[in-house]
């Protein structure tokens, strides 16, 4: 098959005369599914009115139909349910809009001892060479965390979030989250960017001040790693781990600690133990992330595997699966309702074995049901 020039290669299946692409069950390094000839997760959504739809492309067998749904900001719930963190805990149950919720918390509340209520101000946002004027509010200083995250879903916070051009402060809550939970650092923002890391710092400080148990377990998941998480090989190498849901697990090679003695000088030592440190630090960006990615994947398989186990009795299939989606197929005599009921308790049932501290919500929207995949 040739696509913008290049060609690419995937089996037919040799019943229906369909590509089928391979998927690898916790076949990436983080535990997340694979899917190869073709990758189905680069295939692209539109997202603008206009955009091309590539997903209409894929239909459903003849007599069927196709119903996807979604998992509610699954890893960053995982996140929460992990560390255990109140802020995020609150954001999630209330029902807003997640990354309007911590624009809010980041960019349009600031702490002022020298109020008794919320008192609303025009200021400048400045994001390198743009300013944009947004609405911040100074609250008392002796409000606590929660009580800040409580008045960050207030309709007046909210609406001073849609109201900033572009959405501007919404954008950088959303990309800086996305980082975090990825093991990306203000570094990485500023090259994807072009932001100065002066401000891509910022905004990571205020990403962690806003959400505390998340940043906290974070360091101390990331120190533990490559202190108690290490098992040692015949030859003598050190290799860390970290753990996610249903004891799933992810390995990195730790790097050798330079000894002074190998050194002549000291200049050369201390550039080797330099080295070292930063060698350990990208190995614990590689395994903070495992909770997350690897929990995503462990829950998301379990929805798979109920709904194919339930298949011959309820005639609704698992099609797909993308990340936290999953795409059912039914027959077109199965009522939209009940495909979504289907697919909303199995998914909902395997979040819910893992989770305990928040749940994460699940989403079928039957308008979206037809005969071609729609994104969910």
């Amino acid at each position: 098959v040739k696509t913008f020039g290049k060609s690419y290669l995937w089996s037919v299946h040799p019943l229906t005369g369909a590509g089928h692409p391979s998927i690898t069950i916790a076949g990436t390094d983080t535990g997340r599914m694979k899917t190869s000839s073709p990758n189905f997760f680069n295939i692209p959504a539109a997202k603008e009115e206009g955009d091309a739809d590539f997903r209409a492309a894929f239909m459903s067998p003849e007599g069927h139909y196709l119903l996807g749904g979604d998992y509610e900001s699954a890893e960053f719930r995982i996140a929460v349910d992990t560390y255990r963190d109140e802020v995020g805990k609150t954001m999630a149950e209330s029902g807003v809009d997640g990354h309007a919720f911590t624009s809010g918390m980041m960019f349009h509340i600031v702490k002022d001892g020298g109020v008794s209520a919320p008192v609303g101000e025009t200021v400048t946002y400045e994001r390198g060479t743009t300013k944009t004027p947004i609405t911040r509010f100074k609250v008392p200083q002796s409000w606590s965390d929660e009580r800040v995250a409580e008045f960050a879903l207030s309709e007046e916070v909210q609406n001073a979030v849609k109201a900033v051009e572009k959405k501007l402060t919404r954008v950088d809550a959303k990309t800086v989250t996305f980082l975090w939970i990825f093991g990306g650092t203000a570094y990485t923002l500023a090259q994807r960017t072009g932001l100065p890391l002066k401000v891509c710092d910022d905004f990571f400080v205020r990403f962690a001040s806003t959400f505390k148990g998340l940043d906290k377990g974070a360091k101390e998941l990331a120190e533990k790693a490559v202190t108690e998480n290490v098992v040692q090989a015949a030859n003598g190498d050190l290799y860390a781990f970290s753990t996610g849901y249903c004891g799933i697990r992810r390995w990195v090679k730790l790097p050798q600690s330079p000894h002074y003695e190998w050194f002549s000088n000291e200049a050369d030592w201390k550039a080797a133990e330099k080295q070292y440190q930063r060698l350990i630090k990208r190995c614990q960006r590689e395994l903070i992330n495992v909770p997350m990615q690897a929990g995503n994947a462990v829950i998301t398989t379990e929805a798979l595997l109920a709904l194919a186990d339930q298949g011959e009795e309820t005639g609704i299939f698992p099609w797909a699966s993308f990340y936290d989606e999953i795409v059912c197929v039914a027959p077109d005599s199965v009522p939209v309702e009940l495909t979504k009921e289907v697919g909303e308790r199995a998914m909902k049932a395997a979040a819910d074995k893992y989770t305990s501290f928040v749940r994460i919500g699940v989403e079928f929207d039957v308008a979206k049901a037809g005969k071609t995949w729609k994104k969910s």
